[in-house]
C-alpha cells in the first residue's frame, strides 16, 4: 500500500514540473519513468517442493539470504526481483539427513520458477 501512495505522490509532483529548456510537460515521460520503476521493483516467486525431510530444519540459501523449512513442510517459497540470477544451497540441522538440489541455479525470469526440486536422504553411518 505505500508504494501505491509513493507512486501517487510522485505522478503528482512529476505531472506539475516542467522542463526548463523546452517548457515542455514532463507528465508524457513520468508515466515512462514510473513504468520503469515499478517494473524493476517486482517480484516472482522462486518456489518447489522439499521431500524426505523428517526432523529437524532445512536452510536454503538464496542468493545469501537464509529461508528455514521446518519439518514436516514439503513446500518453500521465496521472493525474488524479477530477471534475477540465483543460486541456491542447503544446510539441515539434522547430522542423519543430507538434501541435494535440483535446478540450484538459474534466473528468476518473468514469472519466477516453480520447479525446485529439495530431495533429503538419510545419512546411514558406515561400520567399517
Amino acid at each position: 500500500m505505500k508504494y501505491v501512495l509513493y507512486i501517487a505522490a510522485f505522478t503528482s509532483l512529476l505531472t506539475c514540473a516542467k522542463f526548463e529548456e523546452d517548457s515542455r510537460d514532463v507528465s508524457t515521460t513520468s508515466g515512462l519513468f514510473l513504468s520503469k520503476l515499478i517494473s524493476d521493483s517486482i517480484q516472482v516467486p522462486l518456489s518447489g517442493s522439499v521431500t524426505g525431510l523428517t526432523s529437524g530444519t532445512l536452510v536454503l540459501y538464496i542468493n545469501g539470504a537464509d529461508l528455514s523449512v521446518t519439518a514436516p513442510n514439503d513446500t518453500f517459497t521465496y521472493w525474488i526481483n524479477k530477471d534475477t540470477a540465483y543460486s541456491i544451497t542447503a544446510t539441515t540441522t539434522s547430522e542423519d539427513l543430507s538434501c541435494s538440489i535440483d535446478n540450484p541455479n538459474g534466473n528468476s525470469g518473468r514469472y519466477g520458477n516453480s520447479s525446485i526440486q529439495v530431495t533429503c536422504l538419510e545419512v546411514v553411518a558406515s561400520h567399517y
